[in-house]
């Protein structure tokens, strides 16, 4: 049994080493030199190195090596798991890089097996974790191993393949390097920072940040852009920072960071402080003066000047481009002062320049003028920037001056000329404007100066300077006066004249119209015509020689105006901008338009501008009308004329005219009546006075529920089109046609919209249909029912009325409209077997309507009715019965009065139908005034009946007119009519 035993097992595990191996047990190679144990047997069984047969060879989801994302870190170790989840019994672990076996380890056993034989333990260490699960550890990975492929399999029987993993190599980065600016760091100005990382894997990123003086850190995000570049299958970040500083800034650090693999340390750059070079807070500039001004100093006394300037980094330097002498130099914190001294010496005036130099302003001045102050020389006389020293020659009635000038510093303030017996005159230039014989004389010239330095006392200095004037004139004519002469006569004027200095005279007639001239003193013209018509003027001359100029010729001349008088004309009436145009103009609206109209008159002309029944502007004595019209309107538009005349028109005024058109959008007149008001078969209307250029095209609409329908001329509206007025007739208005209506006028320029509403008011309509409801009838109630009419446009109020034929009053009941078309009211707390008499109309805040018929109703009789009532009742009935033929009678008589009461309450009748129905319950129709009972001494034998029954089968159509109470309960007048229609 025991040999039984051994021998099944020996067979089990060939199986199982062929299955391994890929081999059979008859396979040459199947026996080798080594030797494994299997637990629970007592053989050792040679096995050969693992050469599998490919159709022993499957990948299998069961077989799983982890991680399936495989990131490794450059010179750190890295475990591989693989994991069998089959149900097989696993015999071994195969490891494969690259397609190339790296170890076979046997499993449960835990030991290498076969070629290629145990890794290497330097490089590898492996581990089983269970039958099913084992491990492989690369001990340090490095960069060369990016990019393998690794698989690992069991062999469960057969081998079973894991899919390839690829290994991903991490490379740290181990180094930061910051390049800072080149050069100057600058307030305000961009600055480049570059940060590169060693060779990674992956790509690094790069933060930037900014430590204060107090090492507080901040980060920078703005301005930072950044690029990746390859490296032998690494890359290298590289992160550019534009940074523009500010004097904040200065002394603070900037550095930058580098990470790659999240968790590690990042990689820190040196840090670079910040030297910020920024401008002093402002220009130089001089103690008490600003850019420019002038330092005054007086001859030989002391000057200095401080020149001062703040702030920046570095601090800027001074210099002063001055005289030189005593320069120091004061530094307090971040202000610098340069001062230099000097002794003042007359001279021309000069600049003293401070300048500073700063890297970031460079150079800039700043400068005052010194002055030095002194008195006024002997003040020099000058005509025309000529000096004189002889007597002056000026022309009488020519502006002429003479100026008085000194040296000295400053100028002289204050100059004066005296001449003896006259006032004296201010200032260096003795000015004659023009001058006049009685200023020949002697003149003082004196001059004086305010030395005033800048730092201490004031000083005065003056000089003077003495010139005779000698005043030359002209002949002068004396005077010429305008001639007014009717044209054919003859002229004959002299010139008059006042010799000049110097004597000798010559004459000249000339005229501003043509060439002709007279070289006599005595201008003569013989048959004056219109084209004489113009200025005349007498020019007299001598020969003057002022002082500094050529020789004049001495002229005075003299006008008049000859005027030939004649009567006036229109010679032309136009608008400014368009002379092309004479008899009609179109302008926009709200454009300023001008009139201008010439007349041809002597004398001057009345000219008036104006529309027919309007003038917008008259000028009397003119020969030229101007009327600006500022924004013109629609209202503008007309026919202006433009007349004129003088005394020579007699009487015959001479006009032209031109059409104006204001070009306008419509619009309206006068206001317009929007809601119109109208009674029932009426005629209403809305109307439209317009304004619009051009002529616009109406279009009246209806609106019908929520649609605009176009109107019509017809039968029942009629539309009116003059010019730019419309109207719009409803002929015989009924209820249908109150509503919303809208006009639309349009032109070229733009449309116009108007709505209006028709709107009722009118006293209600009459009630109709009013009868009493039988089969409501009881002892103590009667209902009566009507056919409310239209309401007249306000809210309408039925009144129902009732009493008693032996009651005086009438008992009024108000009952509001509840807007149904048919309408019902029980009057109750009646009395039973009593005939009550009802009317009804309606009313509204603007009237009344017509009341109905009277109708006639009797309350049911209770069983317990007497014999006298009841008896009563029935003499009562007959007697209604027998009054009617009289009424028939009296019809003719009233039918007149009956006619002029219609028309005096609007001329139009209302119909009131009254119905008196049997207590049946058949309507038989009857028309009767009730409120007349029989009396004691009346009563008569009839038929007795429960109600007032009258037959009326011959009428067609009955009609009740309303007369007044007093006429009915005094029982004069009944009003029953018979009329067809």
């Amino acid at each position: 049994m025991m040999l039984e035993k051994k021998k099944k097992s020996r067979i089990k595990i060939n199986e199982a080493r062929a299955t391994f191996t890929g081999r059979s047990p008859t396979h040459p190679s199947y026996h080798s030199r080594k030797t494994v144990c299997v637990p629970g047997e007592y053989e050792a069984i040679s096995l050969v190195q693992f050469v599998g047969r490919k159709d022993l060879y499957v990948v299998n989801s069961s077989v799983i090596l982890s991680p399936l994302s495989a990131l490794a870190v450059d010179q750190e170790s890295f475990t591989w798991t693989c994991t069998y989840n089959g149900s097989e019994t696993v015999l071994g672990f195969l490891w494969s890089l690259n397609g190339n076996t790296l170890a076979v380890i046997l499993s449960p056993a835990c030991t290498p097996f076969g070629n290629p034989g145990p890794p290497d333990s330097s490089l590898y260490e492996y581990a089983c974790l269970s039958a099913n699960q084992a491990t492989f550890t690369v001990k340090q990975i490095s960069d060369m191993n990016n990019g393998n492929d690794w698989r690992c399999a069991v062999a469960a029987p057969g081998y079973i393949y894991s899919d390839n993993v690829t290994v991903l190599v991490q490379v740290s980065v181990n180094n930061v390097s910051l390049t800072p600016p080149t050069g100057s760091i600058r307030e305000n100005v961009e600055t480049i920072f570059t940060c590169q990382t060693s060779s990674s894997r992956p790509a690094a990123n790069i933060t930037w940040y900014r430590e204060s003086t107090t090492g507080q850190n901040q980060v920078i995000t703005s301005k930072v852009s950044s690029t990746t570049e390859s490296a032998v299958n690494l890359e290298k970040s590289t992160s550019v920072l534009k940074y523009t500083p500010s004097r904040s800034d200065n002394r603070y650090k900037i550095y930058c960071q580098a990470l790659n693999i999240p968790g590690r340390t990042p990689m820190m750059s040196t840090k670079f402080q910040m030297d910020v070079q920024y401008s002093p807070e402002s220009a130089p500039y001089i103690q008490y003066f600003s850019n420019g001004r002038t330092y005054k100093v007086i001859e030989n006394s002391r000057g200095e000047l401080s020149c001062i300037i703040k702030g920046g980094n570095p601090l800027a330097t001074l210099a002063w481009n001055c005289f030189n002498n005593g320069l120091s130099t004061d530094t307090s914190g971040t202000t610098v002062t340069k001062t230099v001294t000097w002794f003042a010496t007359r001279g021309p005036d000069r600049s003293c320049t401070c300048q500073s130099s700063h890297p970031i302003t460079g150079t800039q001045s700043v400068s005052v003028i010194v002055q030095v102050l002194y008195t006024p020389d002997s003040p020099r006389i000058k005509v025309k920037g000529t000096a004189v020293s002889g007597p002056i020659n000026f022309i009488d009635g020519k502006s002429s001056s003479v100026l008085c000038k000194s040296n000295g510093k400053p100028n002289p303030d204050s100059y004066s000329w005296n001449k003896a017996g006259s006032s004296s005159r201010a200032g260096d230039t003795l000015t004659f404007n023009p001058v006049q014989k009685q200023d020949d004389g002697q003149y003082i010239c004196s001059a004086q100066n305010t030395m005033v330095p800048s730092s201490g006392d004031t000083q005065t200095g003056s000089n003077s300077s003495t010139v005779k004037i000698n005043v030359l004139y002209a002949p002068e004519i004396t005077t010429l006066d305008n001639q007014d002469i009717v044209a054919g006569s003859s002229v004959n004027v002299q010139c008059p004249i006042i010799k000049g200095n110097p004597n000798p005279t010559t004459f000249k007639w000339t005229r501003n119209g043509d060439n002709r001239t007279w070289s006599t003193q005595t201008l003569y013209i013989q048959n004056v015509s219109k084209n004489d018509d113009m200025m005349y003027t007498c020019t007299v001359q001598n020969i003057m020689r002022p002082t500094g100029s050529a020789h004049e010729t001495g002229t005075d001349s003299g006008s008049f105006h000859l005027s030939v008088l004649y009567m006036a004309s229109v010679t032309s009436f136009i608008v400014k901008g368009n002379q092309s145009s004479q008899l009609s103009v179109t302008v926009d609206e709200k454009a300023d338009v001008q009139f201008i109209c010439t007349v041809d008159s002597n004398p001057g002309s009345s000219i008036k501008i104006q529309l027919p029944d309007k003038t917008f502007y008259r000028k009397e004595s003119t020969k030229t009308l101007i009327y600006n019209h500022t924004k013109a309107t629609c209202l503008d538009t007309g026919v202006y004329t433009c007349s004129a005349s003088n005394a020579y028109n007699l009487g015959k005024v001479s006009e032209k005219k031109l059409t104006l058109f204001v070009r306008c959008y419509p619009r309206p007149l006068t206001p317009v009546k929007g809601n119109v008001n109208s009674a029932l078969r009426i005629q209403s209307s809305f109307s439209f006075k317009g304004l619009a250029y051009p002529i616009p095209i109406f279009t009246w609409y209806r609106k019908q529920g929520t649609v605009w329908k176009e109107l019509s001329n017809n039968t029942h509206t009629s539309i009116s089109i003059t010019g730019v007025d419309t109207n719009l007739t409803i002929n015989n208005v009924s209820t249908s046609d109150y509503g919303e209506y809208q006009l639309k006028i349009e032109n070229e320029i733009d449309i116009f919209i108007q709505h209006y509403t028709l709107i009722p008011e009118d006293i209600p309509e009459n009630p109709q249909g009013f009868q009493h409801l039988y089969e409501n009838l009881t002892e103590s109630s009667i209902t009566v029912h009507w056919i409310p009419g239209f309401d007249g446009g306000p809210r309408q109020t039925f009144v129902l009325r009732y009493k008693t034929n032996s009651d005086m009053f009438w008992t009024d009941i108000n009952i509001s409209d509840n807007g149904e078309k048919n309408m019902s009211y029980t009057v109750t707390s009646l009395t039973s077997g009593t005939l009550y008499n009802f009317v009804l109309y309606a009313r509204n805040k603007i009237g009344n309507s017509s009341q109905t018929a009277v109708l006639g109703i009797r309350t049911e009789r209770s069983s317990d009715c007497d014999t006298d009532s009841c008896h009563n009742e029935k003499t009562t009935t007959i007697i209604v019965g027998c009054v009617l033929g009289i009424v028939i009678i009296l019809l003719a008589c009233y039918a007149g009065y009956i006619t002029l009461l219609l028309k005096r309450t609007k001329g139009e009748q209302h119909k009131i139908e009254m119905h008196v129905t049997s207590s049946a319950g058949k309507g038989v129709p009857a028309y009767a005034n009730l409120s007349y009972s029989a009396t004691e001494n009346n009563e008569h034998e009839c038929t007795e009946m429960s109600n007032a029954v009258i037959s009326s089968s011959n009428i067609d159509t009955n009609e009740y007119m309303s007369l007044d109470d007093k006429l009915r309960e005094n029982k004069e007048t009944y009003d029953v009519i018979n009329a067809k229609r």
